[in-house]
């Protein structure tokens, strides 16, 4: 417990301050939305929250958060789910053909590549390179 003391109208007065009351520092407040989204975060979420990046090295350096991929990050204790972390990654993508028969269970064979359609506008370098099937659309059939 802290006291402060403010000098107003030439009076001092004294106010109780506690520590730690009701404020969250920037690697606790990554942890609850981490727990809040089923133990995956993101850069962009933490962007989103007004959040410092480097806070995301801090917690993965520490081995309290791993990082599974460019930008994706998990709790220890979550299983890493392949479908999540590209979706994050790849958020114009759609699951199509086998991977998507996988994910609607009208199949009990894993897809040995994931298949996505994307705008016929996007960069497909990227998920190529990563192995994922990918085609573009045009925008009216994408949507």
């Amino acid at each position: 417990m802290k006291f402060t003391f403010l000098l107003t109208t030439g009076t001092i007065t004294s106010k109780k301050v506690n520590k730690g009351g009701g404020y969250m520092i920037p690697s606790q407040q990554i942890l609850k939305l981490a727990k809040d989204n089923n133990g995956v975060i993101t850069t962009a979420m933490i962007a989103n929250a007004g959040l410092p990046r480097g806070s995301l090295k801090y917690l993965s350096d520490r081995g309290i958060l791993e990082r599974v991929a460019r930008g994706v990050y998990t709790l220890p204790e979550v299983w890493e789910d392949e479908f999540v972390n590209i979706q994050c990654r790849y958020k114009r993508g759609i699951y199509s053909l086998d991977t998507a028969l996988f994910l609607c269970d009208l199949t009990d064979r894993t897809p040995a590549n994931f298949h996505m359609f994307f705008p016929s506008t996007y960069n497909l370098t990227n998920p190529k390179r990563e192995g994922i099937l990918c085609k573009g659309m045009k925008e009216p059939l994408y949507g």
